[in-house]
């Protein structure tokens, strides 16, 4: 009989991400069973709550304040009630541990969320925050069953942060898989650029579509840069999928009303998105950190990528293999540090970076002029998300996991 594991929608909308479609395909022998069951509370919850709200109270004397230890409680959500199937948590450790659970993550910094928040730790030491102690307690604890992340550096950071050995082994490394939509029509070789025809560049928003975002994937660089193009009289055509902040529309006005600039602002559903990107050529992402869902996407789509040298960018993408990586973020937005922890500082995204800028005018320019090499970085980019991070794969690696945790 499978094994269930279940995978509740209550925490955040990131259990909707695109991420986490691999739930859809559990590993041969298991089950997930995806949203919340009924919560009908028994004396056995009450008395597993009771026992680890007494377990984290206790071990919170002599290590943090009672008010830090409130506020932390205030965070957490009781895991679903009934038959005990583990549960597979994404990404925010919002638990008490009332339950066996165990977490996937992509950087240490949301285990401390909301107390400590990405872009903001370049110039903190977290082991020094109030709720260190108490993250280290939830994670060392027998009801996390286990930590899966894809980024090596986050492995890696876990042990140094926590230096703890039971953290340690617990935490596992496999890469993401890449699952397409169900209604996206799998993509055939890379687009070929016909002789005259703009190379057409993609640059999109997260997939929250926050404003902000849009300079944190490096979107006022690539404006800097095509207004240069557009003096050269380059041929390209760049297509925005992202709201575009206000500051933003006023200071690019004549960029973005120019023919050569495409903003598409408006909803788009998983077959318009594809169409529209499995348009383009070249997709960029000059970012400050890793977004791997889109990087993923677009190697599949068959575009050419262009990317920053920022944090754990290079678990996916090797330079001049299967993608550019240009140089320039690293260790100044983003970086690991010798205590483990990711530092970011993101303020840097929304200042004009004329070195970085230059590379990625050079390297674009090159690109307009040479259609064969960025043939050639698609082609191995589509190879490698559909060879190495395919369901199979995952789920063999997954699978293997599960079966140590469980």
């Amino acid at each position: 009989m499978a094994k269930a594991i279940r995978f509740p929608n209550r925490i955040g909308k990131v259990a909707t991400h695109p991420q986490f479609r691999h739930v859809r395909y559990p590993p041969v022998g298991y089950r997930i069973l995806t949203g919340d069951r009924p919560s009908s509370v028994t004396l056995r919850d009450l008395g597993r709550i009771g026992t680890r709200l007494i377990d984290i109270a206790t071990y919170s004397v002599g290590r943090t304040s009672i008010w830090t230890l409130a506020q932390f409680l205030r965070t957490r959500r009781l895991l679903p009630f009934g038959t005990g199937e583990p549960i597979f948590v994404p990404s925010y450790p919002v638990v008490v541990g009332n339950e066996p659970w165990f977490i996937e993550i992509e950087d240490l910094i949301t285990l401390f969320d909301p107390f400590v928040t990405n872009g903001k730790t370049a110039r903190i030491d977290i082991r020094t925050n109030e709720v260190f102690p108490l993250v280290r307690w939830l994670l060392e604890h027998s009801s996390c069953l286990g930590i899966l992340t894809h980024i090596q550096e986050t492995k890696a950071g876990l042990g140094q942060l926590f230096a703890s050995k039971v953290i340690s082994a617990k935490t596992h490394f496999i890469r993401v898989p890449y699952l397409p939509d169900d209604s996206v029509t799998a993509p055939s070789a890379p687009v070929r650029r016909q002789s005259g025809e703009p190379l057409r560049l993609f640059f999109n928003n997260s997939w929250h579509q926050i404003p902000s975002n849009f300079f944190v994937r490096g979107g006022l660089f690539v404006l800097n840069v095509c207004e240069r193009l557009v003096r050269d009289g380059s041929p390209f055509h760049l297509i925005i999928r992202s709201r575009l902040p206000r500051g933003i529309i006023k200071r690019y006005r004549s960029l973005l009303s120019n023919p050569a600039v495409t903003v598409v602002e408006g909803y788009l559903d998983s077959q318009s998105y594809s169409s529209l990107i499995s348009s383009c050529h070249v997709y960029l992402l000059p970012a400050a950190r890793i977004h791997v869902y889109s990087l993923l996407d677009a190697m599949y789509q068959g575009l050419a990528v262009v990317t920053s040298d920022g944090w754990g960018i290079s678990n996916y993408v090797t330079n001049e293999i299967n993608g550019l990586i240009l140089p320039g973020l690293y260790g100044v937005v983003s970086w690991q540090s010798e205590n483990g922890q990711l530092s970011e500082d993101y303020d840097p995204m929304r200042r004009d970076n004329r070195e970085f800028e230059d590379n990625l005018y050079v390297t674009l320019s090159r690109l307009i002029d040479d259609d064969d090499r960025r043939a050639q970085l698609a082609v191995a980019g589509q190879v490698f998300v559909k060879r190495d991070l395919s369901i199979d794969r995952f789920n063999a690696e997954f699978g293997a996991f599960l079966e140590k945790i469980l």
